[in-house]
C-alpha cells in the first residue's frame, strides 16, 4: 500500500492490518468490516474520515471502544458517505488529502456507490480499463 493512490481492504482480522503513516499524502484508504484495519490512533490524523453511516459503526463494538476511549470523536468525522455521494460536502478538495473511508460492510449500499461511480466515471470519460485477469 506504500506509494499507491487507493487502497482497498476488507478483512475480518481483529489485528491491525495498516498504518495511517504509510498512506501518502493524496492516497485515499478504503476498507470494510473491522474497524482495526487501520490502526485507530492514525484516524485523527487522516485529512478526511468518511463512514456509512455513525450510529451504525457504534454497534460494533471496535468503533465504539475507539470512541469510548477518545482515539476518535464525532466531531472528527468529515462526514457520512451519503452526504459526499450526494454532494453535500465535497470529496476532495486538495490533491494532498489524505482521506480514509470505513464501511461496516453494508453490501447492498457498496454496490450501489459502486455502480454510481461508475457509471458517472464513464460518463465523463474517466478511469483506466484493467487487464483481463487471467487464468491460474
Amino acid at each position: 500500500m506504500r506509494g499507491a493512490d487507493l487502497v482497498v481492504g476488507g478483512t475480518t482480522s481483529s489485528e491491525i492490518m495498516t498504518r495511517e503513516q504509510w498512506l501518502k499524502p493524496g492516497s485515499t484508504f478504503i476498507f470494510a468490516g473491522a474497524a482495526r484495519a487501520c490502526d485507530p490512533a492514525g484516524w485523527v490524523r487522516m485529512d478526511k474520515v468518511v463512514i456509512d453511516s455513525w450510529e451504525m459503526n457504534m454497534r460494533m463494538p471496535v468503533f465504539s471502544a475507539m470512541v469510548e476511549s477518545g482515539l476518535f470523536r464525532r466531531e472528527q468525522l468529515y462526514a457520512e458517505i451519503h452526504e459526499v455521494a450526494a454532494g453535500q460536502k465535497p470529496g476532495r478538495t486538495r490533491a494532498d488529502e489524505r482521506i480514509l473511508i470505513h464501511t461496516t460492510g453494508l453490501v447492498s449500499q457498496d454496490v450501489a456507490l459502486a455502480h454510481y461511480l461508475f457509471t458517472r466515471a464513464q460518463a465523463e470519460g474517466r478511469g483506466i480499463r484493467l487487464p483481463a485477469a487471467r487464468p491460474a
